[in-house]
């Protein structure tokens, strides 16, 4: 019992440990348990000979740009040394593997789902003893929690190997589990391949080259990776995504409804531009706050109160800090949500629907269809007002010059899109961790319009800015692969 609860503690301080840098909620940790397998083919092992060169290999890789997973059991070695615990190989074998296993499982679900591969420092199959002398999970693990199948392995090298304050074992002895080694992986069906010796350069070319090679081994394809980006957050994930230059499109449950959120908030703005072709004065025009409107979020409103605010300052406002009260002034001046729903239609948009105004709208309750739409129309609709023929260019550089100023969704598309490729976007956050973003990406290849929508299914669910980074980095890396040329 009291190691039970020794190994619970020690597990417990990892997660809490781990959790911010994680940044995800604990209900999106692991997908569907009761899937038969969850495979991470995205995801390539790294093993072999204790002090063969592997860790070397594997900072050459991320040198490269692939991401790497770190080996559990020198984490655990050194943690357990600094705290003088005694779950380690060397006394406490049987206590060690099992916070190996929960470590390798963590870092299993958390890792970024990758568009080419994430190279891990061994992996499950490194906990487990040959002789079944341990508890049914962890042969259960192995057989769930599923790696690339193709795993490279550094062989006995001992002319590099050192033993040191982590690795206190002999060369024979590590020559020998790295037999047991090659024998499990076998047993649980990887293929294995050993890396030759050699320089750490020409290591990581023979990896690469080999994975390129394996033509019969089928890769995940864009639709396997989203999958799993859906299973693991445990909600319902739509995207509509289209390359102008290209006119390729990618999406997912597009024709779905999905709870709208602050998404509404640039067609809003939009309809008022559109009224603005027509009257050259409106952007012009002042409004001037009540104390009684500041019923919600009001970064700018506030600011504002019994003073004169233009329209065009409240639709800034409104787009660039969610500034909700400065949406509910708009809708109050313009016609309320009917007269956007009928603006949205008549650009070609029936699937819009605007029912309250803020707060009220993000109840998101699942399957009520009010104040929703679908990631196909949202994705279209802002692809027409920003490139189409509704606005004059004009006015549609000033829609872009507010989503370009938009500071609500740094961790959202902004997280998922390389460095130096501009966006203008409008976040949507509501109750049932609802998570939206829309908007537009500069890529150097042309302009990316992109419409991504996720919800859960409790109240209490919290966002998660995460999946909608994982899937825009996904969708950019599918879109501007040489295929889709």
């Amino acid at each position: 019992m009291n190691k039970a609860i020794h190994l619970l503690k020690l597990v417990g301080i990892y997660i809490i440990m781990t959790k911010s840098a994680l940044a995800t909620s604990e209900s999106s940790y692991l997908p569907d348990p009761n899937l038969s397998q969850i495979k991470r083919s995205d995801i390539v092992v790294l093993s072999g000979c204790s002090g063969g060169g592997k860790s070397s290999i594997l900072e050459e890789l991320n040198r490269r740009g692939y991401p790497t997973i770190p080996e559990p059991g020198r984490e655990i070695v050194k943690e357990q040394l600094a705290i003088e615990g005694q779950s380690l190989p060397w006394s406490n074998l049987d206590m060690f593997l099992e916070l190996a296993l929960s470590r390798y499982l963590h870092h299993f679900n958390q890792a970024n789902v990758s568009s080419s591969y994430t190279f891990a420092d061994r992996s499950i199959m490194d906990a487990l003893k040959l002789d079944h002398s341990q508890g049914k999970h962890f042969v259960n693990a192995a057989q769930k929690f599923r790696y690339h199948p193709v795993v490279f392995l550094v062989p006995p090298w001992k002319e590099i190997y050192k033993q040191d304050q982590e690795r206190k074992h002999s060369f024979d002895e590590a020559t020998k589990e790295f037999y047991e080694l090659v024998e499990k992986y076998k047993r649980f069906s990887y293929e294995t391949i050993f890396i030759p010796k050699g320089t750490v350069k020409n290591r990581a070319d023979f990896i690469i080259k080999k994975l390129n090679d394996k033509s019969g081994v089928k890769q995940q394809s864009f639709r396997e990776k989203i999958e799993i980006i859906e299973q693991r957050s445990k909600g319902r994930l739509g995207f509509w995504a289209y390359h102008i230059n290209k006119k390729v499109t990618l999406s997912h449950r597009p024709e779905e409804r999905f709870p709208m959120g602050s998404t509404f908030k640039p067609f809003l703005c939009s309809m008022i531009l559109h009224q603005q072709s027509a009257n050259p004065e409106i952007l012009g025009e002042f409004m001037i706050p009540r104390n009684s409107d500041l019923t919600t979020y009001a970064p700018i409103v506030s600011k504002h109160i019994d003073k004169k605010i233009s329209i065009a300052d409240l639709c800034k406002a409104t787009i660039s800090t969610s500034d909700n009260v400065a949406a509910n002034i708009l809708l109050s001046k313009f016609g309320g949500p009917n007269s956007l729903n009928q603006f949205m239609k008549k650009i070609g948009d029936s699937k819009f629907r605007l029912d309250r105004i803020e707060p009220d709208l993000n109840t998101a309750i699942p399957g009520d269809a009010r104040d929703t739409s679908t990631p196909k129309a949202m994705g279209e609709s802002l692809r027409e007002l920003t490139y189409g023929t509704t606005l004059p260019r004009s006015l549609q550089n000033t829609l872009l010059s507010w989503l370009k100023a938009s500071q609500t969704g740094k961790k959202r598309i902004h997280a998922g899109v390389p460095r130096g490729w501009a966006v203008g976007d409008k976040t949507g956050t509501s109750a049932y961790g609802t998570t939206n973003d829309i908007g537009i990406i500069w890529s150097p290849e042309g302009a990316i319009v992109i419409a991504i929508f996720f919800t859960q299914k409790s109240i209490d669910d919290l966002p998660q800015d995460k999946t909608i980074a994982e899937t825009t980095k996904l969708i950019l890396t599918e879109l501007t692969s040489s295929k889709t040329t």
